[in-house]
């Protein structure tokens, strides 16, 4: 297994079966629609790969604010059903907080809907984050 930032067009729709399970209310249209949006912002995209099969799949931004400093911003982050909790999630995590230290970040941040509690397990236990805060949304 290797992590392999994604960068191609190709490569994008690959990961769009994997990004479907956290968003699953995307469909590949949208996808790419949004996707070449957030590029364009900064989002980068790096997947967990098992030969040339997409595992795990993590959506990044590098960000400043003036409460977290210079931050990477984990947008999307999931593992292949089926697959997880067998270590894919945690090699890819891994990946990212090196990727964070390489680009002299002070934290890594995500949020987390409050309904997944078993991406908070992952999160405290596997990947040693710690809870900080409660989001709130508004609908427009």
């Amino acid at each position: 297994m290797h992590v392999m930032e994604l960068t191609k067009q190709e490569e994008f729709e690959q990961a769009f079966p994997v990004m479907g399970e956290l968003c699953d209310h995307l469909n590949k249209e949208a996808y790419m629609r949004l996707l070449g949006e957030m590029r364009q912002e900064g989002y980068r995209m790096f997947a967990l790969m098992e030969g040339e099969e997409i595992i795990s799949l993590a959506g990044v931004a590098i960000r400043t604010d003036f409460f977290n400093g210079k931050h990477l911003w984990i947008h999307d982050f999931v593992t292949r059903s089926g697959i997880r909790s067998k270590g894919s999630g945690s090699i890819l995590a891994g990946h990212l907080m090196q990727f964070a230290k390489d680009e002299e970040c002070e934290k890594v941040v995500l949020y987390s809907g409050l309904s997944r509690e078993q991406a908070h397990h992952f999160w405290e236990t596997k990947a040693g984050f710690e809870r900080r805060g409660i989001v709130f949304k508004k609908q427009l």
